[in-house]
């Protein structure tokens, strides 16, 4: 089983490597920032951005959010970047949102003998070996 995690600074190639390493090996690559994205476009989408339950409602969208709702979305706007680095400090969206990387890990290491990922915490809790 293969797992790859890519890490480093913003804008410094780490998806273009995990897209080309997912080309070249035929595994599955997780952009693991898209999450938070995601997460950050919708509470703006639902304007639920100055509430007090900001947290709360960001960890209730994660929980139901699927990984298929990250192809083919514009996530990458200004106010979703900054919305997403903020809400990514919230320990209980971090966590939930690590669970389910760990899912995408482990059953992309089962049906395709491994995966790529890219993003906060790969290789400090996510692919720690």
């Amino acid at each position: 089983m293969i797992e790859i995690a890519i890490d480093g600074t913003a804008a410094s190639g780490k998806g273009t490597l995990g897209k080309k390493l997912s080309y070249k090996y035929s595994f599955p690559y997780l952009d693991t920032g898209m999450l938070y994205r995601k997460v950050a476009y919708e509470i703006l989408k639902n304007n639920k951005i100055n509430t007090t339950k900001l947290e709360q409602d960001c960890c209730d969208f994660a929980m139901i959010l699927s990984l298929k709702e990250l192809k083919n979305t514009n996530l990458r706007n200004e106010d979703i970047t900054k919305l997403a680095s903020k809400i990514a400090t919230f320990p209980i969206l971090r966590k939930i949102l690590n669970d389910k990387q760990k899912e995408f890990n482990d059953l992309n290491k089962k049906k395709f003998g491994g995966c790529i990922l890219d993003g906060r915490d790969i290789g400090t809790t996510i692919l720690p070996n």
